[in-house]
């Protein structure tokens, strides 16, 4: 999709003009199940003869520089350029370096410049309470953790034991322990969470 580094100016690079808050960066690896789900496949089409960018895409019939004539075989074994999500809330893509850029999201955090190589941008592993404002992922992007505190079994409700239903391989018509909680009625409360703090975009102060 292209859609990072739209600005040249070295001061500002990486940053929505409009609120001031960095692009921020993250490896697709991190949120790699909700990235698969979300994004779609952005595919940069050229002539496969001269390679001059079509404008039409797949739906092009002939090159505009050329003038040879195309179908759907001469695209057969194109690969996507990026991924890319862009809906009400994000705006976000990831290239063939596995890094996303998120260029909009209602939510910011606070962290360490990138490298030299997304410069200007916010590398959203490195938080620092001091650093620059960057847009981030909510905490549903990420995979669940515990979190220390003790919760009633959704299995059993809470009481150690069940019957399990007939079509599972451990029904036997009898109570017995549960497997989930090995029979304590209770297990680990389980939570989505980012690795660094966030901030809502909307309520931030200008």
């Amino acid at each position: 999709m292209n859609i990072t580094n739209r600005n040249t100016d070295q001061r500002t690079v990486n940053t929505d003009l409009k609120t001031g808050i960095h692009y921020g960066v993250i490896s697709q690896n991190q949120v790699l199940q909700a990235w698969a789900d979300s994004s779609e496949p952005f595919y940069h089409i050229n002539c496969p003869y001269c390679g001059a960018t079509l404008k039409k895409k797949f739906e092009a019939k002939r090159c505009p520089s050329c003038y040879k004539p195309l179908s759907e075989n001469d695209f057969d074994c194109l690969e996507p350029s990026s991924f890319f999500i862009d809906d009400k809330e994000y705006l976000a893509e990831c290239g063939e370096d596995g890094d996303i850029f998120i260029l909009r999201s209602p939510f910011y955090t606070r962290c360490r410049l990138c490298s030299p190589c997304a410069p200007n941008a916010g590398y959203l592993l490195s938080p620092d309470p001091l650093g620059v404002e960057a847009y981030c992922f909510g905490d549903d992007w990420f995979e669940e953790v515990e979190t220390g505190e003790e919760i009633d079994c959704q299995y059993c409700e809470g009481k150690g034991k069940r019957i399990y239903p007939e079509h599972s391989p451990l029904y036997n018509g009898e109570l017995v322990d549960c497997h989930v909680c090995n029979g304590t009625g209770k297990v680990k409360k389980m939570v989505h969470k980012a690795p660094y703090p966030i901030f809502s975009a909307k309520k931030r102060k200008k």
